[in-house]
C-alpha cells in the first residue's frame, strides 16, 4: 500500500465514510422491522404459551399484531406495579444498536488511524497531516483499541440508554400508524402549507384514535391561543342550553387542535358555524376517579371530554390547570394517512409521554405567544428523530422563509384572540406604539368598524353585472391565507342572481393553452370554476371599443355598460373584426373560468354585494375602467421570465382602480403597510405580495418555488 499515492488514502477513507453513512440508514430501517418482527413473534409465542392459562384474558385482535403487541407489553399487573410503556422497549432497542453502532464507527476510524500510521514512512508522510497527530498522542494498538472499545460497549451501552430514556426518546418510527403515534409535517414539499392550510406547516400531531379501514384522529399539540373560556361560555349539545353547575373560576386555555370540529371561522375549512366544535381535554392524572372518566393515549397521557375535565374539578380530583383544552381535530379516511406518508406529507415517529408533557407545558407558559406558532416544538422533536439538520439547511432558503411567515400571520389571525396579541405589537417603529393610548384601542376600533360599514352601505347597491370591483386596500390583506389570487385582482361582474354572484378576474395572464387565439392575445385566469367540457379553453371575450360598439361587435354586460362600457363578444366576432381592420389585437381580452360569490343561506348579505359588506372588495368609479383596462392589455402570456412584469403591470391597473378612495382610506393602507410579520423583518405588505406570486408560480406556472427574489 505504500507505492500508492496519499491521495488515494484520502479519496479510500472517503469512500469508506459514504458507505458506513449508507448502511447506517439501512441498518436504522432494518432494525425498526427486525423490532417489530421481534414483539409479533413474541406475542404470537406468548399467545401460544398461554392459551390454556386462566388468566389469560387477551388474544391476538382483528386489528392485527401490533395492537397484540401493545397488549403483550404492559406490564400493569394485580401487584399494581408502575405500567411500562411498550414502546420504551422498541426505543431502547433502538438506542442500543445506535449506541453499539457509533462505537463500531469510533473503533473503525481508530483502526484507520493506525493503518494510515503503517502506509506513510517517516520520509513521505505529508506536512501538517492530521494522523500525525494523533499517531504521537497514541500509543494504542489496534487490537488493544478495538478490545477496549467492546469491553466499553458492554458496560455502557445499558447505562448510556437508560439515561437516554430518562432524559426523553424520540425516533422515526417510518410508516407505524397506531393511537399514541406522533405525525410531523414535512416542511420540504414543493408546493408546502404556505398558501392554503397553514396550520399544518411544522405542526406536531398526536393520534388519539386509528382504524386502519375506518378512521384516524389526532390534535395537533402546538397551536395554543390566548383564549381562556370559563363554564358560562360553553352550551350543551343542543348549542343554546347553558351547562349545569357552572363555575366562573374555572379557567380553560383553549388549543387549536385541527381543522375538523374546530372554532368557528378560525383555523380551517371545517370550522364553520355549520358545525359543532368539539373538545377533548388531554392531562397526565393517575387517580382511579380520573380513569373512569378517561381513555389512554400512551403511559401517563389521557383524554378525557369537557364533561369529564368538569366531572374531577367538581369532586376535587383536580384543578382546571391540570387540563390542556383542544377544539377541533384533524381526520384521515381509509388509507388517506398512508398515501400521504407515501406521498412524503409527514414523518411518523413515537417518543415518550415526559417529552410531550414538557412540551405542552413550555407552551402553556405565560410568556408563550401564539404568534410563536410552537415552530421551537416541532423543531426539538425533529432535532431528536435525526431529521433536524435537513431543515437547518433549508432555514433561510425563500420557500422555509414563505412558509414560516405565514404560518406566523395564520397564528395572528386565528389564535390570537387578546389585544395584547393584536396589531400595535407588530408595528416597525417603536416610538409610534408608544404614543397609542391603551384607552383608545376599543374606540379606535368601533370607529373603524363604523366607517367601513357606512362606505359598504352607501356602495353596495350600486353593485350590478357590468360593475368593476377591485380588492380592498382598506381591510388587513384579507387575500393573504385564503384565496391568493384575489390579492390587487381586478374583477367583472358578469351574472347576479338571487343563487350567486359571478365575476371573472382580469389581471392574471395564463401560459399558452394551446387554444388558436387570435393575435397572440394573452388568454387570462377568471377563477377556479369552469364551463363543462370547456376547462382550460377561453370562455369570455371583452372589449372596450368604440368602433366594435359602433359595429355592433357583441353585446354590453349588463345595462351599465351600454353606451360606453365593457361588451363581450365571440371568438368568431373577434376573427372578422380583427380581418376587416376595425380592431388590433390589444382590443381584447379573453377569459378562461370564472369565480362565484353564493347566496344560499345569506340573501342579500351574500354573493358579491356580501364580499363588499365585509369589506374584501370595493367598487371601481366608472371614470378609472378605462385606465385600468389600458393599463391591463399590455399583459403579455404567461411564461417564469415575465411573471415580475405581468404581476408589476397588474399592480399597476390596481392602484389606478383607486382614485375614487377617500383620504382616509388611503391614510388607513399607509398605516396597515407598516405592520410587521411576527418576530421578523418582513412587512405583510410584502408578504401578501409575495403570496399572490407564490400562488402564481404554483397553479399558473406550475413552479411552486418561483419567486420575485429569484
Amino acid at each position: 500500500m505504500k507505492n500508492f499515492h496519499p491521495d488515494y488514502q484520502k479519496h479510500r477513507r472517503l469512500c469508506h465514510h459514504r458507505s458506513s453513512n449508507y448502511t447506517s440508514n439501512m441498518s436504522c430501517a432494518l432494525v425498526l422491522l427486525l423490532i417489530n418482527a421481534i414483539m409479533i413473534h413474541h406475542a404470537v409465542t406468548c399467545f401460544q404459551h398461554s392459551s390454556s392459562s386462566p388468566k389469560a384474558t387477551f388474544g391476538l385482535q382483528k386489528r392485527g399484531s401490533v395492537v397484540a403487541a401493545q397488549q403483550l407489553f404492559s406490564k400493569k399487573e394485580d401487584t399494581e406495579e408502575e405500567e411500562e410503556d411498550w414502546r420504551d422497549f422498541r426505543a431502547k432497542l433502538l438506542m442500543q444498536f445506535k449506541q453499539a453502532e457509533k462505537s463500531e464507527s469510533s473503533s473503525a476510524a481508530a483502526s484507520q488511524i493506525v493503518e494510515d500510521e503503517e502506509e506513510y514512512s517517516d520520509f513521505d508522510r505529508p506536512i501538517g497531516d492530521p494522523t500525525l497527530t494523533a499517531a504521537a498522542t497514541t500509543t494504542t494498538t489496534e487490537d488493544e483499541m478495538t478490545a477496549s472499545s467492546s469491553t466499553s460497549t458492554k458496560s455502557s451501552s445499558s447505562t448510556s440508554s437508560k439515561s437516554s430514556l430518562n432524559q426523553g426518546w424520540a425516533y422515526d418510527s417510518g410508516k407505524i400508524i397506531e393511537k399514541g403515534s406522533i405525525i410531523l409535517s414535512r416542511a420540504a414539499q414543493g408546493f408546502g402549507f404556505g398558501l392554503r392550510q397553514q396550520y399544518f406547516h411544522k405542526c406536531v400531531i398526536l393520534v388519539t384514535f386509528h382504524e386502519e379501514n375506518t378512521f384516524t384522529k389526532g390534535i395537533i399539540l402546538n397551536r395554543p391561543t390566548d383564549l381562556i373560556l370559563t363554564d358560562d361560555d360553553f352550551v350543551k349539545d343542543d348549542g343554546i342550553t347553558p351547562l349545569d353547575d357552572c363555575n366562573e373560576e374555572n379557567a380553560w386555555r383553549m388549543w387549536f387542535g385541527g381543522d375538523v370540529a374546530g372554532m368557528a371561522g378560525h383555523g380551517g375549512q371545517h370550522g364553520s358555524a355549520d358545525v359543532d366544535p368539539e373538545t377533548i381535554c388531554l392531562h397526565s392524572l393517575t387517580s382511579d376517579a380520573a380513569d373512569e372518566v378517561s381513555e389512554k393515549v400512551i403511559k401517563d397521557i389521557k383524554w378525557t371530554t369537557l364533561n369529564g375535565a368538569r366531572k374531577l374539578l367538581k369532586s376535587g380530583e383536580a384543578k382546571a390547570s391540570d387540563f390542556w383544552v383542544f377544539c377541533g381535530y384533524a381526520g384521515w379516511g381509509p388509507g388517506q394517512l398512508m398515501g400521504e406518508l407515501e406521498r412524503e406529507s409527514w414523518y411518523m415517529a413515537a417518543t415518550d409521554s415526559n417529552t410531550l408533557l414538557k412540551s405542552l407545558a413550555k407552551q402553556d407558559s405565560e410568556l408563550s405567544d401564539p404568534r410563536n406558532a410552537g415552530l421551537d416544538i416541532w423543531q426539538t422533536l425533529m432535532d431528536m428523530i435525526d431529521h433536524g439538520d435537513d431543515y437547518k439547511r433549508l432555514k433561510n432558503t425563500p420557500q422555509a422563509e414563505f412558509d414560516d411567515l405565514m404560518l406566523r400571520e395564520w397564528a395572528r389571525a386565528n389564535l390570537c384572540f387578546q389585544k395584547s396579541s393584536g396589531d400595535d405589537d407588530d408595528k416597525v417603529d417603536d416610538s409610534e406604539k408608544e404614543e397609542k393610548d391603551d384607552s383608545g384601542k376599543a374606540g379606535d376600533f368601533m370607529d373603524d368598524l363604523i366607517k367601513r360599514a357606512s362606505s359598504a352601505a352607501k356602495n353596495v347597491d350600486k353593485v350590478e353585472v357590468g360593475t368593476l370591483v377591485r380588492a380592498s386596500s382598506s381591510k388587513d390583506y384579507p387575500f393573504l391565507l385564503n384565496d391568493q389570487e384575489f390579492h390587487k385582482s381586478i374583477v367583472l361582474v358578469i351574472q347576479d342572481n338571487e343563487m350567486m354572484s359571478v365575476g371573472v378576474i382580469l389581471n392574471l395572464p395564463m401560459t399558452s393553452s394551446g387554444n388558436k387565439i387570435p393575435g397572440k392575445i394573452p388568454c387570462r385566469y377568471g377563477g377556479a370554476y369552469g364551463i363543462k367540457g370547456q376547462v382550460g379553453k377561453p370562455s369570455f371575450w371583452l372589449h372596450l371599443n368604440k368602433s366594435l360598439r359602433d359595429a355592433k361587435i357583441g353585446s354590453p354586460v349588463g345595462d351599465i355598460n351600454k353606451e360606453d362600457g365593457i361588451w363581450s363578444c365571440t371568438s368568431e366576432q373577434v376573427e372578422t373584426a380583427l380581418r376587416a381592420g376595425i380592431a388590433k389585437p390589444t382590443d381584447f381580452m379573453v377569459v378562461s373560468g370564472f369565480s362565484v360569490w353564493g347566496k344560499v343561506g345569506r340573501g342579500e348579505a351574500g354573493g358579491i354585494r356580501g364580499e363588499i359588506w365585509d369589506g374584501d372588495f370595493e367598487i371601481v368609479s366608472k371614470d378609472c375602467v378605462r385606465p385600468v383596462w389600458d393599463t391591463l392589455t399590455t399583459q403579455e402570456e404567461l411564461t417564469p421570465e415575465n411573471m415580475n412584469k405581468n404581476l408589476d403591470i397588474a399592480e399597476t391597473a390596481w392602484m389606478a382602480s383607486s382614485s375614487s378612495l377617500e383620504d382616509d382610506d388611503e391614510e388607513e393602507e399607509e398605516e396597515d403597510d407598516k405592520r410587521m410579520v411576527y418576530n421578523s423583518d418582513v412587512s405583510v405588505k410584502s408578504l401578501a405580495d409575495d403570496a399572490l406570486k407564490c400562488w402564481v408560480g404554483a397553479l399558473l406556472l406550475d413552479n411552486p418555488r418561483l419567486r420575485k427574489s429569484t
